[in-house]
């Protein structure tokens, strides 16, 4: 299973619970398993120290953008510091997706990145931008879609 940690100002949890809810649904069929703190934390567990550790594990990196996410100082920004780091490493791969939940300001690093739009409307933009994660299109299941591959090319052998 390929692991997604979700980014998201405290003041947007409803989004970031809404959106971990959509996307859930999901995780058998793509083989994925969407991480939001509120869900995966567990009693006790000390949550900087979990949460660093589960980004650094993450094969992507779900940035919820807001006004509350950008002009407030918040755990966002403090988040966000190892994945660009590996984002720029990693320059081709798809490893942030960031997602506005309203008409925000977005800095130079994130600007050169597709940001997907969940404002004015929730579902239209969920279903507009084929959620890399959830579309077969971008083959982000790669594990399967290299196994269809190989049966796909024995048929022709």
């Amino acid at each position: 299973y390929h692991q997604i940690f979700i980014s998201y100002a405290h003041e947007d949890s409803n989004a970031a619970n809404r959106l971990f809810r959509d996307l859930k649904e999901f995780e058998k069929e793509f083989k994925l398993k969407f991480w939001l703190d509120k869900e995966r934390l567990l009693p006790g567990q000390s949550c900087a120290e979990v949460i660093q550790n589960v980004i650094k594990e993450s094969k992507y990196f779900i940035l919820l953008l807001s006004k509350n996410a950008i002009e407030k100082n918040t755990y966002v920004q403090e988040e966000l510091r190892f994945p660009l780091e590996k984002a720029d490493q990693q320059q081709a791969e798809i490893y942030i997706i960031p997602i506005r939940l309203d008409n925000c300001e977005i800095s130079e690093s994130i600007k050169k990145l597709h940001v997907v739009d969940l404002f004015p409307d929730w579902k239209y933009g969920f279903e507009k931008n084929e959620n890399p994660l959830v579309s077969k299109r971008y083959h982000i299941n790669e594990t399967n879609h290299n196994k269809q591959n190989t049966r796909d090319h024995n048929k022709f052998i």
